[in-house]
């Protein structure tokens, strides 16, 4: 029994602590579905690389050093007459930025915030990676679950 609620207190905890982190990309997801969008200009395109431990070697038999590359796309938009630029693509993180396939020069969409219009991304609302830290949660209540109806199937 002892066992079961120390699972359940891990679970709820790590969902928990995962879902504070992200709260602040969750609250500017959610409002971004009501910001006024304004069309933006594709200004630059850089490509971060840096190094990250990850699996490496045939078929992931070892963990070590692994070159990732990030896009960042540049973009410029106005707002009330004044100029802003900003490589914010979505309120997520970057592995996001997978499907996305900009050109310097191309037009893009850019949904900002109107209250503070330095605030701006492509691509609005919450995206999967801001909330993963549901996944605990739920696993923990299909568990519980799992518990109380084990407990009355034997009895």
């Amino acid at each position: 029994m002892l066992v079961n609620y120390l699972i359940l207190t891990c679970l709820l905890s790590f969902g928990s602590f995962l879902l504070y982190k992200e709260r602040k990309l969750i609250a500017l997801g959610f409002r971004s579905y009501f910001w006024p969008s304004t069309k933006g200009l594709v200004k630059d395109i850089r490509h971060d690389s840096y190094l990250v431990t990850s699996m490496i070697g045939t078929n992931g038999t070892g963990i070590g050093p692994a070159r990732q590359t990030d896009t960042l796309y540049v973009y410029e938009y106005h707002v009330s007459g004044k100029t802003y630029c900003t490589e914010n693509y979505c309120f997520g993180t970057r592995g996001e930025m997978f499907a996305a396939e900009y050109e310097i020069g191309q037009h893009v969409p850019v949904f900002y915030n109107p209250d503070n219009p330095e605030i701006a991304v492509i691509q609005r609302g919450i995206k999967p990676t801001a909330v993963i830290g549901l996944l605990p949660i739920v696993l923990a209540a299909a568990y519980l679950m799992m518990i109380f109806f084990a407990d009355h199937l034997l009895r």
